[in-house]
């Protein structure tokens, strides 16, 4: 029933986009979007600058699919979703959104586009991201924030939580220093990780720590040599969000 609804809403605001009108159906105030790696932009009309753009010089949008919902546990108010719909000059888009039930609907509170280039999940992908999950609970459990936004997390990152964007490696530690209690102890488990491109994997996941659990969404990008990863080869996450 949901995931009717949600498509319906994304499709109904797809329509008026692809009409010329700059519609802000579905959509929270605050509205941030994080387009490839330009700066995120924040509110309606910013967002829907972004995609009128992307209409213009790639035509209408459409074929919109929804490939993988979780709900979070602790609010029935709150949906992670990954998606990806077409425009007409054949470019696929990857969607990674968070949907608020908000007064009387559905509104996408934050959302993440970039283009698809990788068709299916390499292999070697699985493996490394097994390794870069494990890799970032380790590191939460045994040395705390600091450690742990330094190597498993870009310069540029961003942590969303209960509407509010923290960004920066520096509020990101503050917003983390949980962790640095000794009693801390976190584990990561993928629920579903779709490959955008060779550099970028868009993912929902569970935590769980000391008893507790939940729902996470993520982007993975890939650095190079020269990052502070500890692993090769090595992703650090981009964004994070969790309830």
């Amino acid at each position: 029933m949901i995931k009717t609804e949600l498509l319906t809403t994304f499709e109904d605001w797809m329509k008026l986009m692809n009409q010329g009108e700059l519609s802000n159906i579905g959509l929270v105030e605050g509205v941030v979007l994080f387009y490839e790696r330009e700066a995120v932009k924040q509110g309606a009309a910013e967002f829907l600058k972004t995609y009128q753009t992307l209409i213009e010089t790639k035509g209408e949008m459409s074929e919109r699919e929804i490939l993988k919902q979780v709900k979070i546990n602790q609010t029935p108010d709150l949906i992670f979703e990954i998606g990806r719909f077409q425009f007409s000059n054949g470019e696929t888009y990857a969607t990674l959104t968070v949907w608020r039930y908000f007064e009387t609907t559905w509104c996408r509170e934050i959302e993440v586009i970039s283009a698809c280039t990788v068709k299916d999940m390499p292999i070697d992908f699985l493996t490394e991201l097994d390794t870069a999950r494990e890799t970032w609970a380790n590191i939460a459990s045994e040395k705390g924030a600091v450690e742990l936004i330094r190597t498993l997390y870009t310069e540029d990152c961003h942590y969303f939580n209960r509407g509010t964007l923290y960004s920066g490696r520096e509020n990101l530690q503050k917003v983390y220093s949980y962790m640095d209690d000794e009693r801390y102890s976190v584990s990561l488990s993928a629920i579903y990780s779709f490959p955008v491109n060779e550099n970028r994997i868009f993912e929902l996941g569970t935590w769980m720590t000391n008893g507790l659990g939940d729902q996470y969404l993520a982007i993975w990008e890939k650095c190079d040599d020269q990052c502070d990863a500890v692993e090769s080869p090595k992703w650090q996450m981009r964004l994070d969000s969790n309830w």
